[in-house]
């Protein structure tokens, strides 16, 4: 799983080993000091022995078969002060290669591993005798004893004047941390420290600043901030040990297979290679949770054989001429990830896109295969199509087992399908188009949530007007039903307040009383059937099988006993029943001969001699008073229940009231996360400034206002009318929805045109709801400026290349998905690149995987783009030529010989580093 190209390396390059007589235990193994190199974690460490170099070929085996890259070194002493320089060479170099050099410098080998031993040459003959060996000089601990503060600052100066010196060691925050305006308490804390450090009293303020002139003119100078170990055998100790190894360290980005030569561009390109341990703990590089590892192509129709490129996790550049296939591998990345939906508003990209991953007149053949590898979460997987585009299989590595499995394909729509992907022409449409890059801004996670909480609050808002409406419907039925109710009240209160009222109700409850008596009595004979039918079923109704039983004994037995339970079932049913018959008939009795009887034959009577009274349709009604009673009851609680329908209707109005105040309260958040995203994202860019301007994308709200009246031209005047109101009046949108509501209800007849208002009156309730949700989107102001003196112009005005440079800079300064850029730089000139892609290339790089399809040698060069990839020129097929770093001679060779502007696009390079090209 590890990546190609340039990486950051956790180095300590000023180590120690017993071959220095000032190492405390003389048994320390290389085993073991390389073992603790292993276990802080360290990549590449350097051997430099006081005046010796006896350790090095031993310990090179030895970290060589632990994966630890060590390089040749030592820390030689020089000059009257006893001046000490770390002095690296290339990894081939031995023991035997590092004593040649001591002894050419004037160390004899008597003095070899002694500190004391001191070279008698001057700077300048060993810095080109180093030279000529092709290693590099690190003055050592330049802030503390035997370090560059022995000299005197026009030494100092003299040295960082060389172009070969492009680092120096650093020991002390305390010094590093001391600006050039440090007060009186920070140089006093500062000495205590130093005191405190060493161990004495003898720190002054002079001694503070001569030991602060090296650090302060390194920093001046751009040199490299190095902080090393010196590993000491513990805190405060003066010898060297193995505790001491990885406790101070510098992150230092090279070559995946590192070299000296990397280390030396890594040197010269400080700002964007080196990371001393006083700026940071780790890497400024956080591995992304997606990354493209690999790209195979095998028998397309653009290549006969397997054609390969491999990915680093920072920045890509694949270059070549025009010509050369260059964009053919987005193509492909974009056709296996299925990415064709994000072109839907580009017809040409999308169609040329369709044409070129297809099997008709495209790439694919019978024998074509296009494999993915990718990086997720710590995982890998690969997607593969084979003989035609439209199949996918997603395979996951089984680490334990070392084999690929089949996965679900859902892994590209959910996870892979994050990578971002733009040509030239695209980024270009989205600066011309707000709404784009609107949506753009859109994707930015929190935003992206917050709209979709608009989005239920939208949902939530329309469910609730559908359950008003439907409330409302059954509702306007309780007019109606109030009217009946009076009716039927004013004839049960003649019929009930005439003198035969009380009559009546007796007669009404004497009716009750005996349904109550009769339904009792059913009851009890329905009871008393139910217990006969249980009674049979508790008879024992089997028969024995004589063929089985074959004893004729057993068989009596049986079927007298069967008998008897039966019979005795029989004759306790028969005094059950006698019982219960009794209980029903004396329950008869006692009712006929009850007081109650008497009063209901008295009650009867009266109701009889009263209806003998009344006449024929006054006899009707009485007989209708208990139905009329009943369908009153009924109409009281359907009135009761649309009384509660109507307090819920209420309650939902106000619901709605208070939903649709979130929602556009919500609306205005999205405005504010817009402002405080692009506040973040844009905050170091001076050249490029993107405002959110709220509620003022007029021609999205007249796009809206025609989608909700389902009409695509027509009505301008009053489209214009409203928009121009608008404009003025920020606050008037709520009137005009008012206003459409009561155009729509018929209640004004005198707002819009006549024609307007027929197409309003009919809308219908989706319609209104879309009214009533009706919002000004945000307008998204680009504005560029060519530099810090002009002034910022609206990128409606400004060139094309200006255009797609302000939008370029939008997308590189934010995300974690890949990002793969096709050709960005036309329309572009040599500035531009430099001065705004360039310096978000560097920026983005390290918190995303970017990869860039360039012909413009400044990209890869200037970018310091961690993976090249160089495409042949002159072949018919897509066929790669070289690649590497840019460290790689051979890539910058390549880089000069096809690309456009390659040599001045490194001489740009050196001149903005200071130093030689």
């Amino acid at each position: 799983m590890v990546m190609v190209g340039n990486k950051w390396f956790k180095c300590d390059l000023h180590l120690h080993t017993p071959a220095s007589l000032c190492f405390r235990d003389k048994n320390v193994t290389a085993e073991e000091w390389i073992t603790r190199c292993v276990e802080q974690e360290l990549k590449c460490v350097a051997i430099t022995d006081h005046n010796t170099g006896e350790s090095i070929d031993a310990y090179k085996k030895v970290g060589k078969d632990n994966g630890i890259i060590v390089f040749p070194g030592v820390e030689l002493t020089y000059g009257p002060n006893g001046v000490h320089l770390l002095i690296l060479f290339p990894l081939e170099f031995t023991t035997q290669d590092v004593e040649d050099f001591l002894i050419s410098v004037g160390i004899n080998r008597s003095n070899f591993a002694s500190q004391d031993a001191c070279s008698p040459r001057e700077f300048a003959e060993i810095l080109r005798i180093v030279t000529e060996k092709n290693g590099i000089i690190i003055p050592a601990h330049v802030d503390e004893y035997k370090g560059l503060q022995e000299f005197s600052l026009a030494y100092i100066k003299d040295i960082y004047d060389n172009q070969a010196i492009n680092g120096v060691q650093v020991a002390n925050k305390v010094i590093y941390d001391l600006g050039e305006q440090a007060s009186k308490q920070d140089k006093k804390e500062a000495i205590m420290e130093l005191n405190r450090k060493y161990k004495n009293d003898n720190f002054t303020e002079d001694v503070l600043k001569s030991w602060s002139h090296p650090v302060k003119e390194a920093i001046k100078s751009k040199k490299a901030i190095l902080t090393f170990s010196d590993n000491p055998h513990g805190e405060g100790d003066t010898q060297h040990g193995i505790q001491g190894i990885g406790t101070r360290y510098t992150w230092i980005k090279m070559d995946g297979d590192p070299s000296l030569e990397s280390l030396k561009q890594a040197l010269l390109l400080a700002d964007l290679r080196i990371r001393s341990d006083f700026e940071s703990n780790k890497t400024s590089f956080n591995t992304p949770n997606l990354l493209l590892e690999r790209l195979i192509v095998e028998n397309s129709n653009l290549n006969n054989d397997k054609f390969e490129v491999n990915f680093s996790s920072q920045m890509n550049s694949i270059v070549g001429g025009r010509g050369t296939g260059k964009s053919s591998i987005v193509r492909f990345i974009r056709g296996i990830l299925n990415k064709n939906a994000e072109l839907k508003d580009f017809d040409s990209i999308l169609t040329d896109q369709q044409s070129f991953y297809s099997k008709t007149g495209g790439v694919f053949n019978e024998k074509t295969r296009i494999e993915l590898i990718i990086q997720f979460n710590g995982n890998r997987f690969k997607i593969v199509s084979e003989n035609t585009p439209q199949k996918r299989f997603v395979y996951k590595f089984n680490n334990d087992q070392s084999k690929w499995e089949l996965t679900d394909e859902e892994y590209i729509n959910k996870y892979f399908n994050k990578t971002e992907i733009y040509s030239q022409k695209q980024i270009y449409e989205i600066a011309v188009t707000p709404n784009a890059l609107r949506d753009k801004i859109d994707e930015e996670p929190n935003i992206k949530e917050l709209k979709l909480h608009v989005g239920k609050l939208e949902i939530e808002f329309r469910n609730l007007l559908a359950e008003k409406r439907k409330l409302d419907k059954e509702i306007k039925e309780k007019n109606g039903l109030m009217i009946e109710k009076k009716e039927l009240e004013a004839r049960l209160h003649k019929l009930t307040s005439s003198d035969y009222k009380d009559v009546i109700d007796k007669y009404s409850l004497l009716e009750e009383q005996r349904k109550i008596s009769s339904e009792f009595a059913d009851t009890l004979n329905k009871k008393i059937k139910e217990i006969k039918s249980n009674f049979e079923e508790i008879k024992i109704k089997k028969q024995f099988d004589n063929s089985i039983i074959k004893n004729s004994d057993l068989t009596r037995i049986l079927d007298e006993t069967k008998g008897d339970f039966n019979e005795s079932t029989n004759l306790f049913s028969r005094d059950l029943n006698h019982v219960l018959t009794g209980i029903v008939n004396e329950f008869i009795i006692d009712l006929e001969n009850s007081e109650w009887k008497k009063i209901s034959l008295e009650i009867e009577k009266e109701y009889k001699d009263l209806k003998s009274e009344l006449k024929p349709d006054e006899i009707e009604q009485v007989n209708l008073l208990p139905e009329l009673n009943i369908e009153l009851s009924k109409l009281n609680d359907r009135i009761n229940e649309l009384d509660l329908k109507e307090k819920k209707s209420k309650e939902i109005k106000s619901k709605i009231l208070e939903l649709l105040k979130k929602y556009m309260s919500a609306c205005e958040n999205v405005t504010l996360k817009r402002r405080s995203f692009l506040k973040t994202v844009m905050n170091n860019n001076d050249n490029v400034r993107i405002d959110v301007i709220p509620n003022r994308d007029f021609k999205y709200l007249t796009n809206e206002i025609r989608r909700i009246i389902q009409r695509k031209d027509g009505f301008v005047g009053d489209l214009e009318s409203i928009v121009e109101n608008l404009s003025k009046n920020p606050g008037s949108l709520e009137k005009f929805k008012k206003t459409v509501l009561n155009v729509n209800k018929g209640t004004d007849e005198t707002s819009f045109s006549g024609r307007f208002r027929s197409v309003i009156k009919g809308l219908n309730n989706e319609q209104i709801e879309d009214i009533l949700l009706l919002n000004i989107e945000d307008e998204i102001r680009v504005q560029y400026r060519k530099n810090k003196n002009s002034n910022y112009t609206a990128l409606s005005s400004a060139s094309a290349g200006q255009k797609t440079s302000a939008i370029l800079t939008f997308l590189l300064s934010y995300g974690n998905s890949p990002l793969i850029l096709d050709q960005p730089e036309d329309d572009l000139d040599n500035q531009l690149i430099n001065h705004l892609i360039v310096e978000r290339l560097l920026s983005s790089k390290e918190k995303r995987q970017v990869i860039v399809i360039t012909h413009n040698a400044n990209i890869p060069v200037n970018g310091d783009s961690e993976w090249v990839i160089c495409l042949n020129s002159e072949s018919k097929n897509i066929e790669k030529l070289v690649n590497g770093s840019v460290d790689n001679e051979e890539v910058r060779e390549k880089i000069c010989d096809v690309m456009e502007g390659g040599i001045d696009a490194f001489k740009m390079r050196a001149s903005r580093y200071g130093f030689k090209s």
